[in-house]
């Protein structure tokens, strides 16, 4: 579901946002460009970032480490 348009639908109400724990089995960049992506729709507070159901054993953790930078990053920016 489009996180900006619920959110915008359902005013007050905490979300939850998932990112697919495959994305992790990418590139650094990857994961960068993506969880970038669904920061920029998330607007103000009430929002729990989230990786689907957990890190799967596939995960590299040079992607681990840039959603989590990534993350940061973008929670530090609002």
């Amino acid at each position: 579901m489009n996180l900006a348009a619920f959110r915008q639908a359902n005013p007050g109400i905490a979300t939850q946002g998932n990112l697919d724990p495959a994305l992790l089995e990418a590139t650094p960049e990857m994961v960068r460009v993506v969880t970038s992506a669904l920061m920029k729709t998330i607007t103000g507070p009430g929002h729990i970032m989230n990786l689907g159901h957990g890190i799967t054993p596939q995960a590299k953790i040079e992607c681990v480490a840039a959603l989590v930078d990534t993350v940061v990053a973008s929670a530090t920016l609002k």
